[in-house]
C-alpha cells in the first residue's frame, strides 16, 4: 500500500523471500542475511532518508538505522523481536536525532486497530490489500503451523481451521 501511494519502499529479506518482497511493491530489496545489509540499504537511499523505518528483528539492528531516518519527524515502528531481544534503542539516541520509536502491541495497540479496522475492511473488499496467505492447516495440524513460522519458512499467514 505504501508503494501504491507513492513512496519508496526499502525492503530487508532473506534470500528466498527477496522476490516476494519486490513483488509486494518494495523498489529495493537487501538480503537481510549479510552482515552489511544496513550499509546496502544506505546505498540504495543515496542522500535521502527514510520517515518511517518497520523493524521486527530487535536487539542492535534498530540501533544501525537510525542514521538513516529523518531528523526531527523520522519514526520507528518496533513490532517484533526475531532476534530474541527488543530494540536497543535509548531515549538519548531518539532525542539526539528528533525521532521517534512506537511499539506495536498490548492493549493500546489492540485498541487502535479496532478503530481503524473499518478502513482495512474497505481496503480489502476494494482490492487494494489482499491477506497474504502461504498455508492454510486443519487445527490439529498446529505442530507444523508452528515448524514452519520457527523456521521461518512461510511466506504469508499461516492459517489454522476448526
Amino acid at each position: 500500500m505504501a508503494a501504491q501511494a507513492g513512496a519508496l519502499v526499502l525492503g530487508t529479506a532473506g534470500r528466498t523471500k527477496q522476490e516476494q518482497a519486490r513483488k509486494l511493491g518494495a523498489q529495493h530489496v537487501v538480503d537481510s542475511t549479510d552482515p552489511d545489509w544496513q550499509r546496502r540499504l544506505s546505498e540504495h537511499l543515496g542522500e535521502r532518508t527514510v520517515d518511517v523505518v518497520f523493524e521486527s528483528i530487535g536487539g542492535e539492528s534498530a540501533t544501525g538505522l537510525l542514521d538513516l531516518m529523518t531528523p526531527l519527524r523520522g519514526r520507528m515502528v518496533h513490532y517484533g523481536m526475531l532476534s530474541g531481544l527488543p530494540a536497543a534503542v535509548t531515549a538519548m539516541d531518539l532525542m539526539s536525532r528528533g525521532l521517534t520509536l512506537t511499539g506495536c502491541g498490548g492493549l493500546a495497540f489492540h485498541a487502535r486497530l479496532a478503530e481503524t479496522r473499518r478502513q482495512a475492511i474497505d481496503f480489502a473488499a476494494s482490492g487494494r490489500l489482499v491477506p497474504l496467505v502461504d498455508t492454510t492447516l486443519p487445527l490439529e495440524h498446529a505442530a507444523e503451523a508452528h515448524r514452519l513460522i520457527e523456521a521461518r519458512e512461510h511466506r504469508g499467514m499461516v492459517v489454522l481451521t476448526p
